[in-house]
């Protein structure tokens, strides 16, 4: 699956300091029609000043399926308009009309805070029902990058391991390098550096041998897409380390957004998975 440093480049901070992102929900499918009726009725609000982009962000994944290759467009937020703006009472009640009139669901009582702190409130809520799953003196192996860097803040997987640490629990990490591009090394290790969380940097092919000696006690991982079957698609490697956990005996968790679940996506062979330039593994 694809990385999401794509997808941060997509909302990268504007030169305007007082826009900000903010989600309008749609039904899937609907995201264009929606799209086009937020612009439309910026354009006759007299208040263009007060809006910046408004995205439906999509990307093309190269996929093989039957020995074929194929292109297609993957969307990064199913269900969902980005849209970024200075948010009061008229941008509000301009969005919030929005969402009635076109029929979608979205049409909230209260303003909606921006994405950045939504996704920190609900790692933190997911964290905190995760680390009640981890013990003390666990050692915890993940592989690719979870945390704050792959989030507006404390993560989804690293989210709970950080939850676990601030309620009193000593947990030691073991990160997989992740190949071919070495998020777990480069990502994962460095920002568990940071926050002084023990951690141990391990190649991909040697989780096994830890797990046959008993030196990892749980997996946690989080998830680029999650199929309406509950099929979980991650980090090329999470599928290895799935397996040996469950010929190990260990549990094996997925930390991961309701945005996350793709209700128009049966099952895992639905998922495009995407075929990367061999350079990369070169």
């Amino acid at each position: 699956m694809t990385d999401t440093d794509n997808t941060s480049a997509v909302l990268a901070p504007s030169s305007n300091p007082d826009l900000r992102w903010y989600v309008v929900h749609a039904y899937s499918g609907m995201e264009k029609a929606v799209e086009r009726n937020i612009t439309e009725r910026i354009a006759r609000s007299g208040m263009a000043d007060k809006f910046g982009r408004i995205l439906v962000p999509t990307e093309e994944v190269v996929e093989m399926k039957n020995g074929q290759r194929r292109t297609t467009e993957r969307r990064f937020f199913p269900g969902y308009v980005l849209v970024e703006m200075v948010m009061d009472d008229d941008t509000w009640h301009l969005i919030k009309h929005t969402s009635k009139v076109t029929g979608f669901v979205g049409g909230a009582k209260n303003r909606p805070v921006p994405i950045s702190e939504e996704d920190v409130r609900l790692n933190r809520a997911m964290g905190a029902h995760g680390a009640a799953l981890l013990s003390d003196h666990m050692r915890v192996l993940t592989h690719c990058n979870a945390g704050a860097l792959a989030t507006a803040g404390h993560g989804t997987a690293l989210g709970v391991i950080r939850s676990a640490i601030e309620a009193g629990k000593r947990i030691e990490v073991i990160a997989d390098e992740t190949r071919p591009f070495l998020q777990g090394a480069r990502l994962t290790a460095w920002e568990l550096q940071q926050d002084g969380i023990p951690v141990t940097l391990i190649a991909d092919n040697a989780s096994g041998l830890l797990m046959q000696r008993g030196e990892i006690d749980a997996v946690i991982v989080g998830a680029d897409r999650i199929a309406a079957n509950g099929d979980v698609a991650n980090k090329i490697g999470t599928y290895n380390v799935a397996v040996l956990a469950r010929h190990h005996g260990l549990p094996f968790y997925v930390a991961a957004p309701l945005s996350t679940i793709d209700v128009n996506t049966p099952n895992g062979n639905a998922i495009p998975i995407e075929e990367r330039a061999a350079a990369e593994v070169l």
